[in-house]
């Protein structure tokens, strides 16, 4: 029992260190999973704990994985078909690692309180870094502070906070929480991913926070629901008037829709982007309309996992998309991108995939996953979020420890 408790312990503090380290950097965040690996593979009863595994969720992880093993022997870019494989190595490790491991609900918990305290802290950290070394405005921290200390993408950075935000808002089942602090948390971190400036993310950690408002208001009596409301009304004013949040939504209104006029448009290469005559959804609809050319050619089987990024270039000089050309753009689309390369073999695979963890988690009542997992769909609508590692990790680690959690609940 002694030596049970003790590797429990280490592997908290392993999965601690995961979290931890993947808001840091990239090679920190490697190292900390390998060394989770080790702990993982040196152990007499490792075959036992992967026969243990109960659920076909890990199974659904193995098969994409599988896919890209598959692409790589029909791509002729072997050396791209590699780097793909290499980047989702998690999918095959982190699900094997966390369905099989013993770990208590407590512990479980503890990882995720401890996880919420630290990316309060950093967040705090950032933002004083950015106002002490360069001054405000806050809405540029994204590339002064955290871009400049961790070089992580903001959009992928701000996915650790809607996690922060959606793990607040389960705390309230929790009698023994300190409720006011748990609402100052919530509006903090609202008001840091829209400093952050991610629309996608900001977009559904404000829709989240509104509906989570008024179900408090609903319920609250007395003074207490005056306290809240004039409390997020103060939130609501920091997010319009010290952040680009409210503006990045209004481009959207600039949007040109006609694909042709678009592609007209960006014909013109310009290093600057111009916000009157330009959109970065623009931009994605130039690059999905290319991955659909090449869909269009290879149906049933893609282009291969190593061949896809030289077709859409391909694509981009046919239509003289200048940007794409020079930056190299991927399908900024994770699902139109399965597609491309593994046609309707791999794309509808991985629907498939997306759907049965987005359906168990409304059957199995696991809202807390099923938060997660939308803001993540909603993600992978706009960002090939599998090209980068902070994207599989955290697709990773949270859909199956946030099923492990539910499931430990529930017994």
């Amino acid at each position: 029992m002694s030596f049970f408790l003790k590797r429990e312990s280490i592997y908290f503090f392993l999965l601690l260190l995961v979290l931890i380290s993947a808001t840091i950097g990239y090679k920190l965040n490697g190292l900390s999973i390998i060394i989770l690996g080790a702990f993982f593979l040196f152990d007499k009863g490792l075959l036992q704990k992967v026969k243990s595994i109960k659920t076909k969720i890990p199974f659904l992880f193995f098969g994409y994985f599988i896919l890209y093993i598959i692409g790589y022997f029909y791509s002729e870019n072997k050396a791209t078909a590699g780097l793909e494989i290499e980047a989702r190595i998690s999918f095959l490790a982190l699900p094997l690692i966390l369905f099989s491991e013993k770990i208590s609900k407590k512990n479980v918990y503890r990882v995720f309180v401890y996880f919420k305290y630290w990316l309060l802290i950093f967040a705090i950290f950032l933002i004083g870094f950015k106002l002490i070394t360069v001054g405000l405005p806050l809405s540029s921290l994204a590339t002064y502070s955290l871009s400049y200390l961790t070089d992580i993408h903001h959009a992928y950075f701000s996915l650790f906070y809607v996690f922060a935000i959606c793990f607040t808002i389960h705390q309230f089942k929790n009698v023994a929480e300190n409720k006011i602090l748990l609402y100052c948390q919530i509006g903090f971190f609202l008001f840091f991913i829209s400093i952050l400036g991610a629309r996608v993310t900001s977009l559904f950690a404000l829709i989240l926070v509104v509906l989570f408002i008024c179900k408090q208001i609903y319920i609250v009596k007395g003074y207490k629901k005056y306290i809240i409301i004039f409390g997020f009304i103060v939130v609501g004013f920091f997010v319009y008037q010290e952040t680009v949040f409210a503006e990045k939504v209004s481009r959207l209104t600039k949007v040109e829709w006609n694909i042709d006029k678009n592609i007209y448009n960006h014909q013109v290469f310009s290093f600057e982007y111009d916000d009157k005559t330009s959109n970065t959804l623009e931009l994605r609809l130039i690059k999905w309309y290319a991955a659909f050319q090449i869909f269009k050619q290879n149906p049933i089987f893609g282009v291969g996992s190593g061949d896809y990024l030289d077709a859409l270039e391909s694509e981009y000089y046919k239509i003289n998309f200048k940007k794409g050309i020079v930056y190299k753009y991927n399908t900024h689309n994770q699902f139109i991108e399965e597609f491309v390369k593994f046609g309707c073999f791999g794309g509808l695979f991985f629907l498939i995939f997306i759907i049965s963890l987005f359906i168990d988690s409304l059957r199995k009542k696991n809202y807390l996953q099923f938060q997660i997992l939308t803001s993540i769909i909603l993600f992978l609508l706009v960002e090939s979020a599998f090209t980068r590692q902070h994207g599989v990790v955290f697709f990773t680690f949270f859909i199956p420890i946030l099923y492990i959690y539910h499931q430990k609940t529930n017994q």
